[in-house]
């Protein structure tokens, strides 16, 4: 079947039928559909809850963390980085994080399933995967109500514009975003992580601190490395048994040592 584009009316007629409601925005750290602004304004928050986890028996997330050092090449400046990238945006959903990933390898190694994997933590109602030809175009209906982009595979090595086209995205405070059914000025809470199959995904200028760019050596693992993956962190949209435990070892061991000026202090 097509799926139908949802309107602004219908969207705050299905969220809250008295329609009493003067907005809509994103306000990623309240849990509340309704938001009450200042002067007493209601605005509909289109902003899906962060799910949380309360684990009784807390467990090392082995096979989350030994598939962070096969695609990071067991760096652990890169790991480091990309943890408290993670854990920025699950516990401080609030601030938007001023540059985005990049990270290119080899073909099927499981690059992408980081991106996916910090989608199922802040919700895969705030996740939108665009191609890179929707990236492109002139309507963004792809970024309205997201908080990250997944872009699996980027290839646009002869692209000399594209570094600046994602700049607007990634560091400005607010998108204006050209929608099927109009133009939006909206707050941007949006953040972007991207994978390639190839070395040097698109031209970037000299001193790019917008992108954090790494190229991974990992190389195809056998077939049941990646089911007791997918057994651990669930298939699809599903939640496996040691998201909860990642959870709590990013709550724990993560944000303690979180800079709090991570979000705008650049790619390294």
């Amino acid at each position: 079947k097509t799926k139908q584009r949802s309107k602004p009316t219908n969207v705050i007629w299905t969220h809250n039928p008295d329609h009493m409601v003067t907005t809509m925005g994103m306000y990623p750290s309240d849990r509340d559909r309704l938001v009450v602004l200042d002067h007493g304004l209601t605005a509909l928050n289109i902003h899906d809850p962060i799910p949380t986890y309360e684990v009784a028996k807390p467990q090392h997330p082995k096979v989350i963390l030994e598939h962070l050092d096969l695609i990071l090449d067991k760096n652990k400046k890169h790991i480091d980085h990309v943890l408290k990238f993670i854990c920025h945006m699950v516990f401080r959903p609030e601030v938007r994080i001023n540059h985005a990933l990049l990270i290119s390898g080899a073909h099927r190694t499981g690059k992408s399933s980081i991106g996916l994997l910090v989608s199922k933590l802040i919700g895969v109602g705030n996740t939108s995967q665009p191609l890179m030809s929707a990236v492109k175009s002139g309507f963004q209906d792809w970024a309205l109500g997201k908080r990250l982009a997944l872009i699996h595979e980027v290839k646009e090595s002869n692209n000399h514009t594209l570094d600046n086209h994602l700049k607007s995205f990634i560091s400005e405070d607010e998108l204006h975003l050209n929608i099927k059914y109009g133009s939006v000025i909206v707050a941007n809470h949006l953040h972007f992580m991207m994978f390639s199959n190839h070395r040097y995904p698109f031209p970037m200028e000299e001193g790019n601190r917008r992108i954090w760019y790494v190229h991974s050596n990992a190389t195809r693992q056998p077939k049941e490395y990646y089911n007791e993956f997918h057994r651990a962190v669930g298939v699809g949209d599903a939640i496996g048994p040691e998201i909860q435990h990642f959870y709590h070892y990013l709550k724990t061991r993560v944000l303690p040592l979180l800079p709090s000026d991570f979000a705008y202090a650049g790619s390294p």
